[in-house]
């Protein structure tokens, strides 16, 4: 299902979305706390290289039932380029690590959004 993601290697997902917004607005939702909240987890965040992010999950937002209970899942900011790229390192066992990488492109008054997601 290409609309989901595509499988580019046995451990790596990409995801390709066209948002109709400015670059700048698709940016907080990806890094500041209060937008973070809107549409995946409470969150902190250190925006900078070497910076924590951890997301909060719970099961009241979590329509799906895959949390149990609350779930914390934290990382370090490895790459920081404002609006434009952000990598983070998830260690988390037992998954293993996991490395999250947003990128942003104007697209004619829209944003590309390119969520790439690799397991090791």
């Amino acid at each position: 299902m290409s609309y989901l993601g595509t499988l580019h290697e046995k451990n790596k997902v990409r995801f390709e979305r066209l948002l109709p917004a400015p670059i700048e607005l698709v940016w907080q939702y990806l890094t500041e706390p209060k937008f973070l909240a809107t549409w995946i987890a409470e969150a902190d965040v250190e925006l900078r290289v070497g910076g924590r992010i951890e997301l909060r999950f719970d099961e009241e937002s979590d329509p799906d039932d895959v949390c149990k209970g609350a779930t914390v899942s934290g990382g370090i900011i490895t790459v920081c380029e404002p609006p434009r790229r952000l990598t983070f390192a998830f260690s988390d066992a037992p998954a293993g690590k996991t490395i999250l990488t947003y990128q942003l492109e104007d697209s004619d008054g829209q944003v590309l959004l390119v969520l790439s997601f690799l397991e090791s």
